[in-house]
């Protein structure tokens, strides 16, 4: 294995880069520095932020490194989020996939993401009959949450020391 590559959008997929880089002793880039830094067709763990469904930066990622093992992280809680779907969504063939939570932080949005969230939140504060769930949610968007664990990273160190 040469190294960690990412795509974070709020700092959360950059946080457990840096923790699995702790753990392997492996150097973590973003996908913009190990284009400088990697020859093509190296072996990577790759992370990507998710949105919609999708691991941001992995079809880049595929076309020019060997990915051993991916991880995408988002902010749902993994009972909502599967490997399964994850691997499906993003047509991963042959490569160990997980989910791994990451956090949420309103002020680090910025573009469309930033707005299409902002436009959540205001609909929902505005909603007079809200369920549990949705006041959960909104709670959820209003004070941000960080679930980044070195703990999280089990099943990834395993796929990795498999390789080994």
């Amino acid at each position: 294995m040469d190294a960690i590559v990412y795509v974070s959008n709020t700092g959360f997929t950059e946080k457990y880069a840096k923790l699995l880089s702790m753990e392997t002793n492996l150097t973590a880039y973003s996908l913009k520095e190990a284009k400088k830094n990697l020859k093509r067709k190296s072996e990577i763990v790759f992370l990507g932020w998710i949105m919609g469904g999708k691991i941001s930066g992995l079809k880049k990622a595929k076309r020019r490194y060997n990915i051993k093992v991916i991880a995408g992280v988002g902010f749902d809680n993994p009972k909502n989020e599967s490997d399964e779907y994850l691997i499906k969504k993003n047509k991963i063939k042959n490569i160990p996939t997980h989910y791994l939570q990451g956090g949420f932080a309103m002020e680090k949005l910025s573009g469309v993401y930033g707005f299409m969230m902002r436009a959540m939140l205001k609909s929902l504060q505005m909603q007079s009959n809200k369920t549990k769930e949705d006041v959960a949610f909104q709670k959820l968007l209003s004070r941000g949450f960080d679930r980044v664990r070195k703990e999280n990273l089990q099943l990834i160190l395993y796929e990795i020391n498999k390789l080994n």
